[in-house]
């Protein structure tokens, strides 16, 4: 999972990069109607922006969630 975040143009910028965690990677098969329940950071900063989740699904696939509202130090949105 990667949060991106609008630029002062509206396009969406990747604020964070896919990592391997300490505990290697993971695969959750989701069937219909389930979902899984994750936490995120939250920054801080003096941009209002709108911020977004990208989940790698497969190799080339990715899904997005819904937009939410938070803050951001401008210089995070390369």
């Amino acid at each position: 999972m990667i949060q991106e975040a609008k630029d002062k143009n509206g396009k969406w910028k990747q604020i964070e990069e896919l990592t391997i965690e300490k505990m290697g990677k993971f695969y959750y098969k989701i069937l219909p109607k389930e979902y899984i329940y994750t936490k995120v950071p939250r920054y801080r900063g003096t941009y209002a922006t709108s911020f977004r989740i990208k989940l790698q699904v497969d190799d080339d696939k990715w899904i997005y969630s819904n937009e939410y509202q938070g803050m951001i130090q401008p210089w995070m949105i390369r």
